[in-house]
């Protein structure tokens, strides 16, 4: 009986921390990189004339996050896939870091 309700205990507990990191407050800057590197897809260039510049338009510029700018764009279709890449990111890195520690106790 005392390992049902544990099991149940740590059901409850990983729901409760999914249902948290699916909830989302998008960072401003998540759009540019989004646009950013979908140009970098359509183009398959790295360095690019910045288009989105008020000051320097046109300007050559060599995006330095394009790696997981693209990425994010091959995610992108809807917030369902970033969502979905931050889920699999936070919950395959906590279960390395509990099977490092349970190691590192026997």
């Amino acid at each position: 009986m005392e390992r049902d309700s544990i099991t149940a205990l740590g059901m409850l507990v990983g729901s409760l921390v999914v249902y948290r990191l699916a909830e989302t407050v998008t960072d401003p800057d998540l759009w540019g990189h989004v646009v950013f590197s979908k140009q970098i897809l359509a183009t398959r260039r790295m360095v690019q004339p910045d288009l989105y510049s008020y000051i320097t338009p046109g300007l050559l510029w060599m995006n330095h996050e394009w790696l997981v700018d693209v990425i994010f764009a091959t995610l992108f279709n809807g917030p369902r896939g970033l969502i979905g890449l931050k889920l699999a990111v936070t919950l395959s890195s906590s279960v390395s870091l509990l099977y490092g520690d349970f190691r590192r106790c026997r």
